[in-house]
């Protein structure tokens, strides 16, 4: 099947590494890092493998170049395959395999660095990749084969990609226990009369919102924080209650006096998924056993 396409010019590894470079870098000049002769290769490269298969890769868009669908689809199966030689060459070595994790910072904080301890058993043996990208990201980022597994809730899920559900995330309102002193309450009047810490912005920011308005009460809202760690640590100083999701007991886990912890009428429950793609594991055959260990070990009640 492979020997006629093979049989023609214009495919190369070269060709292939210089066009994930190009799509991971978004643009040549920060592909070739600013060398012109390395640009006009880029460029003479990029035209080769569009008359090779015969479609397509990039468009123009204003001065720059951005990637066809076409062009989304090679640079995922180049990259991919990149990676199984890899996995390949560093099995052959007897070295470890380099695995990306994509996921917000508050999963791996809570959910996954605590239990790198017993992720240590997996074979083959694994280097770590911790990155951290918006939620669209981690899905598309999954598909295309730029991280091996990512980390995501189930509504932004797409068919693209496959998924493993670890469990189910409620928010919860995080009071800290000195300023819980002064009897019982709910949220609704904690969030009303205590400083608080909410995100910036995002779906949950709106219901909460939404909530007070519709019940005409006022949110005592004195820091916006651009993550749920930021928001965490106010909560641990004892300076501000703050809307986190469950996974972030374990950051007061050891305190003498831990937060106490309110249920926020409004706000459902969220499924948290382990995702990947059916293509990166297809190409790396080491990945499934991988998957495995990595869903019994993170799954969560």
């Amino acid at each position: 099947m492979f020997q006629d396409l093979l049989s023609r010019s214009g495919l190369s590894l070269d060709r292939l590494r210089n066009f994930v470079a190009f799509a991971e870098a978004g643009s040549i000049v920060k592909a070739s890092g600013g060398d012109l002769a390395r640009q006009a290769l880029m460029s003479r490269q990029l035209r080769e493998l569009e008359e090779f298969f015969e479609t397509e890769l990039v468009a123009r868009k204003g001065r720059g170049l951005v990637l066809t669908e076409p062009g989304r689809q090679l640079a995922a199966i180049a990259r991919q395959s990149f990676n199984a030689f890899g996995d390949f060459a560093a099995t052959s070595r007897n070295r470890p395999i380099q695995l990306s994790l994509v996921a917000p910072n508050s999963v791996s904080q809570w959910l996954i660095l605590p239990r790198l301890k017993r992720l240590a058993r997996l074979r083959p043996a694994v280097t770590w990749q911790f990155h951290h990208e918006s939620t669209r990201d981690i899905v598309l980022g999954v598909q295309e084969g730029s991280y091996d597994f990512g980390f995501a809730p189930e509504d932004y899920l797409t068919p693209a990609v496959q998924k493993s559900v670890l469990g189910e995330l409620d928010y919860l309102l995080f009071v800290p226990a000195a300023l819980a002193r002064s009897g019982t309450f709910s949220a609704e009047t904690a969030m009303s009369s205590l400083p608080l810490a909410l995100p910036i912005g995002g779906a949950l920011r709106e219901t909460v919102n939404k909530t007070a308005a519709r019940q005409r009460r006022r949110l005592n809202v004195v820091v916006d924080c651009t993550s749920y760690l930021q928001a965490a640590r106010l909560v641990r100083e004892g300076s501000h209650a703050a809307l986190l999701p469950s996974l972030a007991h374990s950051e007061f886990e050891g305190l003498k006096a831990p937060p106490r912890t309110f249920p926020v009428p409004g706000l459902k429950p969220r499924r948290l998924c382990m995702i990947w793609s059916a293509r990166t594991l297809a190409l790396r055959a080491a990945l499934e056993a991988v998957r495995v260990v990595l869903e019994k070990e993170l799954k969560f009640a």
